[in-house]
């Protein structure tokens, strides 16, 4: 079998890394970058790390430990993490054969016509010239298998001196996977580590050196793959990525909420803003998932959460019909005398035009409003965010919103660009 070429490109702390561009200041700072609302901390620097301030915990049970050392604090700004994003993988789909973007900050990379010196000092080079050219560091883990390209790049972000792991000779392999934990593999949960060790392997050493065809009978197609992946052949298809499977749009209040019609507009705008993103990639939802939920930190309230799934009648993008689906159930999940900290929806069941089955008893087909949404995307485009919004959202310039810390959008706004004087 021939063995391929293949590197994760992984960029260092994402977030942080973008906020340093523009504000070179903070560079040896921690940093740390803030929900929606700035109710948990959702992305840290390698010095905010070293603190030990823990990912996904709220801001407010960590105040001391940030005063103390002068933490700097950002709101999540997804305009200037996307458009970084977008600029640095446009750097890297000039070096390889072909690009998979992974995610908002990794891509594998697949080289093809180059010897194994050739493809790691083309590595070497990439490393510095995204660095260069968009200011984000990388971390690049080169592997024959994109498990082990996963491992290779976690390696890569503890090297010192050049910012590339190699994990293409079977020795160093063996190595790493005796020290590496099974939690540590990729897309391997606690919950899956535990069938691992159920069958007496405890080290993703001991999966390499199992028997494919009794893992198969155990543990499916997917164990047997992951023996494959570990022995460096790669048996993972590069993703075909056609717009998200699930489109979630939650948010914290930034003060508790009690009244069923303060849900209601919360749940309207986070409904608003997922339809948006679903006819962005074109898609039709065909369930949604709601759900609400009040705080676990505050312990003289009631801890109450809640959700339930609603199967649309039809597939829809149309934001009006969804609401009309979804109202009842949260007048049902709705308790009275609850301080609300959180509510959400979850776009389901996503599918193309071409995939979908009408119901023949529903009287809302797909192109119903179809027009209308187009519209109103096209106005809140051109002449601005929520210029056009649904009278069930609320005065929307009214709603209250902690996002104190945010950094201008310097690469997506003409009003926000750096100014050098």
């Amino acid at each position: 079998m021939n063995q391929k070429h293949i590197a994760l490109v992984d960029c260092n702390n994402f977030y942080a890394s973008c906020e340093r561009v523009f504000q070179p200041q903070f560079r040896h700072r921690p940093i740390v970058v803030l929900s929606n609302n700035d109710g948990c901390i959702i992305a840290r620097s390698n010095e905010a790390k070293a603190l030990d301030i823990p990912m996904g915990a709220p801001i407010f049970k960590h105040k001391q430990v940030i005063q103390k050392h002068k933490v700097k604090l950002f709101s999540t700004n997804f305009a200037l993490y996307g458009d970084m994003s977008r600029r640095v993988m446009q750097c890297l789909s000039q070096w390889a054969e072909h690009i998979e973007i992974y995610s908002i900050d990794e891509a594998f990379l697949y080289f093809k016509g180059l010897s194994s010196e050739q493809v790691f000092k083309e590595c070497l080079m990439i490393e510095k010239k995204v660095r260069q050219w968009t200011g984000i560091p990388v971390s690049i883990g080169l592997a024959h298998s994109k498990t082990l390209a996963k491992a290779a790049a976690v390696l890569a972000k503890k090297e010192k001196d050049q910012h590339v792991f190699d994990l293409r000779q079977d020795a160093l392999v063996e190595k790493v996977l005796q020290s590496f934990e099974l939690e540590d593999l990729w897309g391997l949960s606690h919950r899956g580590a535990r069938h691992w060790r159920a069958l007496g392997l405890y080290t993703p050493l001991d999966i390499k050196h199992s028997e494919a065809s009794y893992i198969r009978r155990k543990m499916g197609i997917v164990g047997e793959r992951l023996v494959y992946e570990l022995n460096g052949h790669a048996v993972l298809e590069r993703e075909k990525r056609s717009g998200k499977k699930n489109i979630m749009s939650s948010r914290s209040f930034p003060k508790k909420v009690t009244k069923l019609i303060d849900l209601y507009r919360a749940i309207s705008n986070y409904t608003f803003r997922a339809c948006q993103k679903l006819r962005e990639q074109n898609s039709y939802a065909q369930s949604v998932y709601i759900f609400i939920r009040s705080s676990r930190h505050l312990h003289n309230d009631e801890y109450y959460k809640n959700g339930c799934s609603v199967a649309l009648p039809s597939p829809s993008q149309d934001v009006s019909f969804i609401l009309n689906q979804i109202k009842p159930a949260l007048r049902a999940l709705y308790k009275p005398g609850v301080r609300y900290h959180k509510a959400g929806i979850i776009l389901m069941d996503l599918v193309k035009k071409n995939e979908i089955q009408n119901n023949i008893f529903c009287s809302h087909g797909q192109a119903n409003n179809e027009k209308t949404m187009q519209i109103i995307d096209q106005i809140n485009q051109k002449a601005g965010k929520d210029i056009v919004f649904l009278a069930a959202q609320g005065n929307l310039k009214q709603t209250p919103k902690n996002n104190i810390y945010k950094s201008p959008s310097y690469t997506t706004n003409w009003k926000e660009l750096l100014r050098v004087r």
